[in-house]
C-alpha cells in the first residue's frame, strides 16, 4: 500500500507544467500615451535583471503599442522571441468622453457584465483572456513563457484564477512593470505569487498615473488585500 501512495505521488510532481508570468507594461509617457516613460524604461530593466521571471521561451504581447514597446525590452533582457496576440488585446471602453472615463469606469467594475456602447465588458474580457491563457498554455507544457498585458487584464485574470469578480483595487493599486506568476498544467491554472513590484527601484502604479479626475469619480477604494502573504 505504501509503495502504491508513493509512486502515485512521484507520478503527480513529474507531470508536465507551465510557468506563465503575466507582466504589466511599464509606466506610460504623460505626454505619449502608448510610449514609455523615463521611469517605465528603467522599471522593465529592473524586472529583466531581477530574475523574478527566470527561463523564459518565449514572450506573448498584448497589440497595444505600450505593451509592445516593454515586450521589446524584455527580449533583450529575456534573449527570447516576441510573438504579438490579438486576444490579449485590452479590453475596450467604447466611445467616451475624457471627463466620463470615471464614472464609465467605475459602473465597468460594479457590474462586470455592463457594456458601454461599442466597448467590452470585463466578463466577456474574462472570458476572452481565459481561453487565450489556456491556447497558450497547451503550448509551451513543460516551457516558462512571459505574457505582457495592461493593468486591467493582469487584474482581470487574477480574479479567474483566484475566483470571484474582478476587483476595483486590484487594478488601481496594479504597479507598472509588476510580474505574477501562475503554473499551468492538465489540473488548470494555479497563482503562485500575485503581481509583484517590489523588486523596482522606482514603483509606480495605477493611481499614481491616473487623472485626478478619473480617481475622484471612483471614490473611496479598498486598500490592497493582505490574503495573498506568504
Amino acid at each position: 500500500m505504501f509503495d502504491l501512495v508513493q509512486e502515485r505521488e512521484i507520478g503527480k510532481s513529474l507531470a508536465p507544467r507551465t510557468m506563465v508570468y503575466v507582466i504589466v507594461h511599464g509606466e506610460p509617457d504623460v505626454n505619449k500615451p502608448d510610449g514609455l516613460s523615463k521611469r517605465g524604461k528603467n522599471q522593465i530593466g529592473d524586472l529583466g535583471r531581477s530574475r523574478v521571471a527566470t527561463g523564459v521561451r518565449k514572450i506573448y504581447s498584448s497589440p497595444a503599442e505600450i505593451c509592445l514597446k516593454t515586450a521589446g525590452l524584455l527580449r533583450k533582457e529575456f534573449e527570447a522571441p516576441v510573438d504579438v496576440k490579438g486576444c490579449l488585446k485590452e479590453a475596450a471602453l467604447g466611445e467616451s468622453k475624457n471627463n466620463d472615463l470615471g464614472a464609465l469606469l467605475k459602473k465597468m467594475w460594479d457590474d462586470p457584465g455592463f457594456t458601454h456602447k461599442s466597448g467590452e465588458s470585463l466578463f466577456n474580457a474574462r472570458r476572452r483572456l481565459g481561453e487565450c491563457m489556456n491556447i497558450i498554455g497547451d503550448r509551451h507544457t513543460g516551457d516558462s513563457v512571459a505574457v505582457i498585458v495592461d493593468p486591467l487584464l493582469s487584474a482581470v485574470f487574477l480574479s479567474l484564477v483566484r475566483g470571484g469578480e474582478p476587483r476595483i483595487e486590484d487594478w488601481m493599486h496594479c504597479g507598472h512593470a509588476s510580474c505574477a506568476t501562475y503554473e499551468y498544467s492538465k489540473r488548470g491554472w494555479e497563482l503562485l505569487m500575485p503581481p509583484d513590484d517590489s523588486f523596482l527601484a522606482d514603483p509606480s502604479s495605477i493611481s499614481d498615473t491616473l487623472p485626478e479626475g478619473v480617481i475622484h469619480s471612483l471614490g473611496d477604494i479598498p486598500k490592497e488585500s493582505d490574503e495573498f502573504e506568504l
